[in-house]
Parts: C-alpha cells; sequence; structure tokens
C-alpha cells in the first residue's frame, strides 16, 4: 500500500500487477481497489487459469478494467506443451467469455515461438470470436538467464510466414 502510494505521490498514471499469478495473492482486490482510489490504473497480467465469473467479478469491483493474459496456443495439445497444464485451456476460455461479460478491456499476448507457430492463426480467430480488444504477436526474448534458449526464436522464414497470417486475418 505504501509503495502504491509513492507511485502516486511521483505522477505514475498506471500500475500492472504481475509477476508469478497475481490471482493467486490473496490482497490483490485490496491492492487494485487502492490504486484506483489513487487514480493509479491497475493493471494484471495473467495466464487466467484462475479467474474464474466471481474472481472476476470481484476484481471488477475493486475497479480494474484491464487485463493482460497470456495464451500461448489455442490448440490443446501446443498449450499444454508451452504450459504443462494442458486442462487449464477450457479454464481460460471460459474466463475469456467472462471478461467480455464484465466489460474487461481483454489484450492477449502469445509469445512466439517455433512449437506455436502453426497456431496463430486460430489464436486470432478465438480472440476475434471472443471480442478480445488487442492481440500482441511477441517474438521469445533472450535474457541473461537464458543464453541458451536459442530454439525458442522463430527463425526470419517463421516470422515471415508469421507475418502471412496476420495480413491474411487482418483482411
Amino acid at each position: 500500500m505504501d509503495i502504491l502510494q509513492q507511485c502516486a505521490d511521483l505522477g505514475v498514471k498506471s500500475v500492472l500487477f504481475t509477476w508469478g499469478e497475481p490471482t493467486l495473492f490473496k490482497g490483490l482486490p485490496q491492492l487494485i481497489e487502492k490504486a484506483s482510489e489513487l487514480d493509479l490504473y491497475p493493471i494484471i497480467n495473467t495466464n487466467g487459469s484462475m479467474l474464474d465469473y466471481e474472481t472476476l467479478k470481484t476484481l471488477k469491483n475493486a475497479g480494474l478494467e484491464y487485463i493482460h493474459m497470456s495464451l500461448p496456443a489455442i490448440d490443446e495439445q501446443l498449450f499444454g506443451k508451452s504450459t504443462h497444464f494442458p486442462k487449464n485451456l477450457h479454464r481460460i476460455k471460459e474466463a475469456v467469455a467472462n471478461m467480455k461479460k464484465l466489460d474487461y478491456f481483454v489484450r492477449v499476448k502469445m509469445v512466439l515461438i517455433p512449437d506455436n507457430l502453426k497456431d496463430v492463426g486460430n489464436v486470432i480467430d478465438f480472440c476475434a470470436k471472443n471480442g478480445v480488444d488487442e492481440i500482441h504477436l511477441a517474438q521469445f526474448i533472450i535474457t541473461s538467464s537464458g543464453r541458451n534458449s536459442f530454439k525458442y526464436v522463430p527463425s526470419e522464414d517463421e516470422l515471415k510466414k508469421v507475418c502471412e497470417v496476420v495480413l491474411e486475418k487482418k483482411e
């Protein structure tokens, strides 16, 4: 709460609750409520698996309007390969539908890796069908802790194919 106050005092305009899974933190609604009271625009970054209707309603009543959600694939097998929790996909699909019922702004981020590239079109279709406000296709980023992760970086040719799919879907 003190950090939120300090942010407001410094003129910060928004605050992103992230790292791990913020919806596991029992005090999240109170943090969102405090941020809203301080005119800080609260955003959560989530995998969506914990967002049942009641949780979404509680967060909405606390002042949350914007949800940034990771979605590596819409195909259950690819989703499971990326997350190791294939059974969570149905929860996430349900969460997206509930987010839209409660009038959230929903941004879906799909990190592009060679294993999920063939599902980009399906993720775009899912988002369009379900009223997702924004889709962010992001290339996997190598960090100092993952310097041996080059296998997760799509090739230039693979990214060109993704661009073709995006342009086709855009039309």
